[in-house]
């Protein structure tokens, strides 16, 4: 969108630290586009800016702006962009804003607004072209007149509608918006089967549907979206196989069909797609049978997730091809060795091979994997000598478990010839996590809160390594990173430590920083 159209207010990316004066909106002025975003903006917006007669363009996120959207707004009748995305506004979103016949494009995700979507949603907003309610507390049923927005290209919150409440199912005239290019309406309470209309939007670019509760079969008719390029439908209640019409997705770069109950085999028309470059993850299924050889055609691919089925053979040799991969998991009954193919996985960052049937050494080349910060071969048939260097080699981690803020702690320390004079490390802002707290508990990092002792060598550098790649991976045999603790401790050494989110009993066990020792 341009912002050469005068006179407007433009205070976009700056650090102004101060609250909205009502005396720029005084009747007199002629601005007719604001921009605030991306500044430090704090307290409400004045009511009195539906006195801006003329206005019709309104960006003001990225702030934090409190309380509710003034019902003064809606007097706008020139009004078409209303964006306040990312800030702390809370209270009921205003009915009368969707009234608004002029409106092109409503934004108001990342906040904390309840309510309910209109029904007349449709047909009061005729030129609606983006509708983002992303990350908010809205209930209710999605309207049935949506489909009415023939305009209507995006619905976001990631969504329009993700991380809300909204139940019911997708309106079946859905198709009737031809011109929509992303539908978004992750972890919410729709039901019901998938519509097959969806193939009917031939712009459409973007589905995700994931964490509802969707039943029936992956729709055939998928296949149909040729413009396709991002399709996650994990955690739902989907059966049946994986249709093998995905393969005619020929724009595709992310595949995710993960938990749902999916079985049979994996179609080696979809292992064909070149396009698929940012990760497929099939995970959490009863999918059958061996990985097909065409596995080796995904050389774009960024993350492969195979885990938790119930695959077999042996790991196809040609998925040494694969050698953009930057994650993969293949936790299944894989039998054989670990073929040698894989040494030209160089970029990989986490390899997980393990509750499988493997066999045989483990590769010597695995030691020279210099981005590798997690590596599972657990639970297999391994022997003979284990690697030294690179990931296998020396320096400590220790891992303690502790029932304080229900927290995981994976804790390092590193050792220097110089030490620095001790300080008083702060708490963390958020989670109340530092030196001290970790030190008193866990008893001053007693062996009775030991869990293991694996050896890697590290230095602040790894480190930080090790904490861009955990902050860009997700995967359910993962724990989530919630902190970071940096700085100087009572003996004048360097400590840093990663804070993971608490997993009790039997399941603390899955501690995510692998780093295999030189001695088993």
């Amino acid at each position: 969108m341009s912002h050469f159209y005068s006179p407007f207010l433009f205070l976009l990316k700056n650090a102004f630290v101060v609250r909205f004066l009502d005396q720029i909106c005084s009747p007199t002025s002629k601005r007719v586009q604001t921009y605030l975003v991306s500044n430090y903006f704090t307290g409400g917006i004045p009511p009195s800016f539906g006195n801006l007669s003329l206005l019709d363009t309104f960006f003001a996120s990225k702030n934090n702006l409190l309380g509710k959207i003034p019902d003064e707004l809606c007097q706008l009748l020139n009004l078409k962009y209303f964006v306040v995305n990312e800030n702390n506004l809370s209270n009921t979103l205003p009915p009368c804003l969707f009234n608004c016949s002029s409106i092109v494009a409503i934004d108001v995700g990342t906040n904390h607004l309840d309510g309910k979507l209109p029904p007349l949603l449709g047909i009061t907003l005729p030129n609606l072209e983006f509708l983002s309610i992303y990350r908010n507390n809205v209930t209710g049923n999605t309207p049935v007149t949506l489909s009415n927005a023939t305009n209507l290209q995006s619905l976001i919150v990631e969504l329009s509608l993700s991380y809300n409440q909204i139940s019911g199912e997708i309106p079946r005239g859905i198709s009737n918006l031809k011109k929509l290019q992303a539908f978004f309406v992750a972890y919410n309470r729709f039901h019901g089967e998938i519509p097959s209309e969806i193939s009917d939007l031939i712009y459409f670019q973007e589905l995700a549907l994931l964490g509802n509760q969707f039943s029936g079969q992956v729709p055939i008719s998928l296949g149909n979206l040729a413009s396709l390029t991002k399709l996650s439908l994990r955690e739902n209640n989907l059966q049946g196989r994986i249709p093998s019409s995905l393969g005619k997705c020929h724009n595709l770069e992310l595949l995710d069909l993960g938990s749902i109950n999916l079985s049979g085999f994996i179609p080696s028309e979809i292992l064909e797609l070149s396009s698929l470059s940012e990760g497929v993850d099939l995970s959490q299924n009863q999918l059958t049978g061996f990985l097909p050889m065409e596995i080796g055609k995904l050389r774009n691919l960024g993350y492969l997730n195979l885990s938790d089925n119930k695959l077999q053979g042996q790991i196809p040799t040609s998925i040494g091809t694969c050698v953009k991969l930057e994650a993969l998991d293949l936790n299944n009954d894989f039998q054989g060795s670990i073929p040698s193919t894989m040494n030209s996985l160089r970029v990989l960052g986490l390899l997980v091979l393990s509750h499988n049937n493997l066999s045989g050494g483990i590769p010597g080349f695995l030691k020279d994997f210099k981005f590798l910060q997690i590596l599972n071969l657990s639970s297999n048939t391994l022997e003979g000598v284990v690697p030294t260097g690179g990931i296998f080699s020396n320096a400590t981690v220790w891992a303690y478990r502790i029932d304080i803020h229900s927290l995981f702690l994976g804790i390092r320390q590193f050792s220097r010839s110089r030490k620095p004079t001790p300080t008083d490390i702060p708490e963390n802002s958020t989670l109340g996590v530092s030196y001290q707290c970790l030190l008193r508990e866990t008893d001053r990092f007693s062996a009775s809160n030991f869990l293991s002792d694996l050896s890697h060598h590290a230095a602040s550098r790894s480190f930080l390594a090790e904490c861009e790649v955990l902050k860009n991976i997700r995967h359910r045999n993962l724990v989530n990173v919630l902190s970071a603790c940096s700085g100087i401790d009572y003996e004048g050494n360097e400590f840093k430590s990663i804070v993971y989110e608490y997993m009790d009993n039997s399941e603390s066990t899955g501690l995510v920083t692998f780093h295999s020792s030189g001695e088993l």
